[in-house]
């Protein structure tokens, strides 16, 4: 069943007032597909332009969004500014993305079958109506929608038609938030491209188009642009300029501008932009070259726009440390990136490990591949044990692992352990001086 999207957009991909149609699978169908069997349509009330003076300010309450079918609707009301719809609604312990929360042995497994690829040894448990629910809440924390409808499509007979229907509205909200998120994506970069900024785009947006063959397989919730770090006071500027609005609280100036992971910014359509000086906090941030990480970026058409996105084994790093060190429990998605990842036969194993073992990387690598294909239940790629064999870890290396451990305190702790690794004992000191100024909006 084709979706059609409309957006009001400026941008380069984009035509304005136009309209783009996908299938269930997130694929956009030429026209000559489009004029037939047109059966839902995803929508959403916010205009989405690089100018601000002709958009209309959100007001909280007003807006809607959903997926209308032909046999019935499903509208989720929300206001403007929130876009996590399909998170509200959960506990807070699945928000987090631990997939043991639940308490529950046969929607773990049933969880685990979904993200695993084709060769993996898990099954499908038989699921209760009531288990079945609680299945859905957890496929739709771990943003598995996109895998689950490829499951009943590769075994119909293993749903019944209720759940079948089920599944396709799941995948049809999943594509209105990720389409949003797409249209949002064309939009910041064009404005960031006219005061010759060039972002890179990462997690959810470019590992969708790297790691999948079906974009619409992976499904994400907010825009991520990683800026290098002297362009990134401007492009922050640039952003609020055209209309964009800071999180309330924030860290001092001073912090943002030279210690801080990342700025969260939302956009008028709604859409969350978390604006990146590093793709990691802590410690390993400081380890990571960004002037690296932009020469060998890579160009790519993301969602018909072209852009840029990490060179291949930087994101592979990307992906590992995203999946074991962003999240004291990660989302299954993100360990099912990780596989994706590993098994990619361009995948240069010998310049990963390199770049891991310069940038102290190496046992994050190689726990989050083997942590990833044991809990999907697929073989662990050789290529693993030859690149990355087991060391001993330093006192640096434990050290940084563990500020970013448990659920309390990491930013205090990576704050602290970060110090160590600032060059310099000038640097350190200021570096302590302005996280005590940034205190704990930056936290």
């Amino acid at each position: 069943c084709p979706i059609t999207t409309t957006l009001a957009v400026r941008s380069a991909s984009l035509a304005s007032n136009g309209s783009i149609t996908l299938d269930m699978r997130g694929e956009i169908l030429p026209p000559s597909r489009t004029t037939s069997s047109l059966r839902g349509v995803v929508s959403w009330p916010s205009r989405v332009s690089s100018e601000g003076a002709d958009r209309p300010a959100p007001r909280a309450g007003s807006g809607s969004w959903g997926v209308r079918f032909a046999g019935g609707s499903l509208t989720r009301r929300t206001p403007d500014h929130r876009l996590r719809t399909t998170e509200r609604t959960e506990p807070r312990s699945m928000r987090a993305g631990n997939h043991d929360t639940t308490g529950d042995l046969v929607v773990d497994h049933f969880v685990r079958w979904v993200a695993a690829p084709g060769a993996t040894t898990c099954t499908m448990p038989d699921l209760a109506d009531d288990a079945w629910e609680r299945a859905l809440v957890s496929v739709r924390a771990h943003r598995l929608q996109g895998l689950l409808d490829q499951r009943a499509r590769q075994a119909p007979d293993r749903f019944d038609p209720v759940r079948r229907d089920a599944i396709r509205r799941e995948r049809a909200l999943a594509h209105a938030v990720t389409l949003r998120v797409d249209a949002t994506m064309a939009d910041a970069t064009s404005v960031l491209a006219r005061h010759g900024i060039e972002p890179i785009v990462l997690k959810g947006a470019g590992h969708a188009s790297v790691l999948y063959d079906t974009p619409g397989l992976r499904p994400f919730v907010d825009l991520d642009l990683l800026i290098h770090p002297r362009d990134f006071p401007a492009a922050v500027d640039r952003l609020l300029a055209a209309g964009c609005v800071r999180r309330a609280g924030g860290a001092s100036p001073a912090w943002e501008q030279h210690h801080t992971k990342s700025v969260t910014l939302r956009h008028p359509s709604g859409c969350a932009i978390d604006v990146h000086r590093t793709i990691i906090g802590g410690p390993y941030g400081v380890r990571i070259d960004p002037d690296e990480l932009f020469r060998q970026r890579r160009r790519c058409v993301v969602a018909g726009v072209d852009t840029h996105v990490l060179g291949l084994e930087h994101m592979a790093l990307h992906v590992c440390i995203s999946a074991l060190l962003a999240d004291a429990t990660p989302k299954l998605i993100a360990l099912r990136d990780v596989v994706q990842m590993a098994s990619r036969r361009d995948l240069d194993s010998a310049s990963l490990a390199h770049a891991a073992r310069r940038w102290m990387l190496t046992s994050v690598v190689r726990d989050a591949v083997r942590i990833a294909h044991l809990t999907l239940g697929v073989e662990t790629p050789r290529w693993v044990d030859t690149a990355l064999p087991a060391h001993r870890t330093s006192l640096r290396e434990s050290v940084a692992r563990w500020s970013y451990g448990g659920v309390s305190h990491r930013w205090r702790r990576q704050t602290v352990c970060a110090t160590l690794f600032v060059p310099g004992l000038r640097a350190k000191v200021v570096h302590l001086r302005r996280a005590v100024t940034a205190g704990s909006a930056a936290a």
